[in-house]
């Protein structure tokens, strides 16, 4: 393994705890305001009751109310989901049952339709606009050295390629788009 891989995985381990402790002290943080100071993994409560308090402790996710000051929004479902799932590691790891879970081992149907309904009330996910032909030809018209014509030659051949990719994918239903061949691009 090389070592920029090495640091890169460490990197990727390092970020990866620092969210799991992020969220682990969030969580250590509701259980001290709604009173349970000496029982973190809720050792004295029933199934039932566990699902409870995790189910209000993923709605003070969602409220931004464990958050900061300048953080303060509604958390998109997915956050509110992912950090439920590094809680639950911790319990995992501390040999605990996972929270989140029935007795069927399937995820309760409370939090299911908890986070269904955050997903549902979630923001529409605004697309981002295409880069066009056009954006690339501008590009290279306005390089200004050999080397800013070579990298705006390297952004029109990877468009070609990226754009070529569409002819490889299946696609259920009608095509919106026209298939890019050579004869499209100018070089």
């Amino acid at each position: 393994m090389s070592a920029a891989h090495s640091a890169a995985s460490e990197a990727v381990v390092e970020g990866t705890n620092a969210k799991q402790v992020r969220a682990w002290s969030r969580y250590q943080k509701y259980l001290g305001i709604i009173g349970i100071h000496n029982d973190p993994f809720l050792d004295n409560f029933s199934r039932v009751k566990k699902t409870k308090i995790l189910s209000a402790f993923a709605h003070a996710i969602r409220e931004g109310r464990l958050c900061d000051g300048a953080h303060r929004k509604a958390i998109k479902s997915d956050s509110v989901r992912s950090t439920l799932d590094l809680v639950s590691q911790v319990y995992k790891l501390a040999d605990r049952a996972d929270p989140r879970l029935d007795r069927d081992g399937k995820f309760t149907l409370l939090l299911q339709c908890q986070l269904r309904g955050y997903k549902s009330a979630d923001p529409p996910v605004r697309p981002q606009v295409a880069m066009t032909a056009s954006i690339l030809r501008r590009f290279y018209s306005t390089a200004f050295s050999d080397f800013d014509r070579a990298l705006c030659e390297l952004f029109i051949g990877a468009f070609f390629f990226v754009m070529r990719s569409c002819e490889y994918v299946l696609v259920q239903g009608p095509r919106r788009t026209k298939l890019l061949t050579v004869g499209n691009i100018r070089f």
